[in-house]
C-alpha cells in the first residue's frame, strides 16, 4: 500500500458484504445485544477506519473516531449524522465517565500501548458500561496480511487477559471466532512465503457471489454459536469487557 489514504478505500471499497467482515459485525452486533445496557445514551466506535459497521441500535448517539484522516472523512461519507472525531486511541479527548459503550473493532493491534489504550476505554466509559474489542489471534499466523496492516502484534487468551489486568476493566466474556479458518489460514500465509509473496501483502482475495454468501453463512452460524459458548480456537478473539468497580 502506498499511504494510508489508499489502504482506507480499499477497506471502503471492500465493504461490509464482503464475508470476512460481515461475519465479523455480525459477532459484534450479537454481543452488544447480550451485554450492552439497553438505554446506553452513546456510542464510541474507536478504530472505525471506513466505518462499514453499522450497530444495528436505535436512539444511540454515534461517535466514530479514527487516527486516520482518511478514516474519518470516509466514515462521515457513510454515516452523515454520526459524530466523527480525529484522535489517538492512547489519549482519548472524552471526558471521564462519559461514554455508554466503547466499541473497538481490529485496533489494539496496531498500537504500540495496547495497555494505555485500554486504560483509556475504562476512564472514559460510564460505570454500568461496556467495551467490546476484537483482535487477531495467534502468533504463529503471523503474515504479510499483518505487516500490510501495520500490526504490531497478535493475541493469545492469556496475553489478552495480560494486557486487561493492566487496565480498570475484568473481562465478562472472551471467545475465539472463525474456528474453521485456523488451519485454512495457516496454510495459505506459508504457502504465500514458500511461493515468495511480497513482504507486505492483503489476504482480502476476491470471491464469486455465491462463494462469498455461502462464507456469510457460515459466519453467521459460527456467530450465533459464539454469543453463547465460547469457541475453543479462532482466527480472532472477540471480548466484552466492564469496568472492574461495576458487580
Amino acid at each position: 500500500m502506498k499511504n494510508e489514504a489508499t489502504k482506507q478505500q480499499f477497506y471502503h471499497q471492500l465493504g461490509s458484504d464482503y464475508y470476512w467482515f460481515a461475519g465479523h459485525y455480525a459477532l459484534a452486533d450479537m454481543l452488544l445485544a447480550r451485554f450492552r445496557r439497553k438505554h446506553a445514551a452513546n456510542l464510541l466506535n474507536i478504530g472505525c477506519g471506513p466505518n462499514e459497521f453499522s450497530p444495528a441500535s436505535s436512539g444511540t448517539w454515534l461517535i466514530s473516531a479514527d487516527y486516520s484522516f482518511e478514516a474519518c472523512r470516509l466514515a462521515k461519507q457513510r454515516q452523515p449524522l454520526a459524530a466523527v472525531v480525529c484522535c489517538d486511541a492512547q489519549q482519548l479527548p472524552f471526558r471521564n465517565g462519559s461514554i455508554g459503550t466503547v466499541i473497538a473493532l481490529e485496533l489494539l493491534e496496531h498500537l504500540e500501548q495496547d495497555q494505555l489504550a485500554g486504560r483509556e476505554f475504562g476512564r472514559v466509559l460510564e460505570r454500568d458500561g461496556i467495551v467490546l474489542v476484537s483482535v487477531p489471534a495467534y502468533r504463529f499466523l503471523w503474515g504479510s496480511h499483518d505487516v500490510w496492516n501495520r500490526h504490531v502484534r497478535r493475541y493469545s487468551t492469556g496475553s489478552f487477559r495480560q494486557l486487561v489486568d493492566g487496565t480498570e476493566l475484568r473481562i465478562s466474556y472472551l471467545t475465539y471466532y472463525k474456528f474453521l479458518f485456523v488451519i485454512p489460514l495457516f496454510l495459505f500465509r506459508n504457502i504465500k512465503k514458500l511461493l515468495g509473496g511480497a513482504e507486505a501483502s492483503h489476504d482480502f482475495l476476491p470471491v464469486p457471489r455465491p462463494l462469498n454468501a455461502l462464507l456469510r453463512g457460515y459466519l453467521l452460524f459460527e456467530a450465533v454459536i459464539a454469543r453463547r459458548v465460547p469457541l475453543p480456537a479462532g482466527v480472532s478473539l472477540f471480548s466484552v469487557l466492564s469496568r472492574s468497580d461495576h458487580r
